[in-house]
């Protein structure tokens, strides 16, 4: 027996869109044909502290982001939302980070690493959306693990991102590779993206000590 196909009123996203806007938000979509539709919600609201004092008290504005800037970071950007994209290349360029390349897809990402690490241009901080066509976010990271170790290349930070994932089944089973146990990514943002949480990623991840050693390293081969 065929099911009927059941087709709504469409009724749900106006609705969504009188709440949303009462509350002083937007509501947007993004839609291709055959692919699929994205409905992002924006709603105004006081930000909570996303770190907590201990971590010597770290203003972001007067302390994180010039230290940030100071190390002239690169990276590449991957998500076949092009709204993604450009926002996290919004978030990069106030904290200094220079975008290489961007790409809609895993396969494009990985080939645009390549093509850079040919070129001298070792990106320093990889960030990719875990849920892209021809080749998701975790199989492009465990390629470029693979070709770092047989080209016995500095480790990128990698940085995973995705909607659908909750943090705790990133640390146990998607950032580890299956077969080895070994940590691929280094860590895990879920999205939407907060500004504040990037910041303190490529703060926690040693670059404040590290990126210059990398540096003089490539200037010195």
């Amino acid at each position: 027996m065929t099911a009927k196909r059941q087709i709504g009123t469409g009724l749900g996203l106006f609705i969504s869109k009188e709440l949303v806007e009462n509350m002083g938000g937007k509501i947007r979509v993004y839609s291709k044909p055959k692919v699929g539709t994205t409905f992002i919600i924006c709603i105004p609201t006081t930000a909570l502290p996303t770190q907590p004092q201990s971590e010597q008290q770290l203003s972001i504005s007067d302390n994180l982001i010039p230290r940030i800037k100071s190390q002239r970071l690169t990276t590449i950007v991957a998500d076949d939302s092009a709204f993604n994209v450009s926002l996290v290349c919004n978030f990069y360029s106030k904290i200094g980070v220079k975008v290489l390349a961007t790409a809609n897809n895993g396969q494009l990402a990985f080939e645009k690493y390549v093509d850079l690490v040919h070129n001298r241009t070792n990106p320093d901080v990889i960030t990719l959306d875990i849920d892209m066509p021809i080749m998701d976010g975790k199989q492009v990271c465990e390629k470029i693990r693979q070709y770092e170790r047989e080209r016995n290349l500095k480790r990128a930070i990698i940085i995973l991102i995705s909607g659908n994932y909750e943090e705790e089944d990133m640390r146990n089973l998607l950032l580890k590779n299956k077969e080895s146990g070994e940590s691929q990514a280094d860590c895990f943002l879920k999205k939407p993206l907060v500004f504040e949480e990037l910041c303190w990623t490529l703060y926690r991840y040693g670059y404040l000590s590290s990126t210059r050693t990398r540096r003089c390293e490539r200037e010195s081969d």
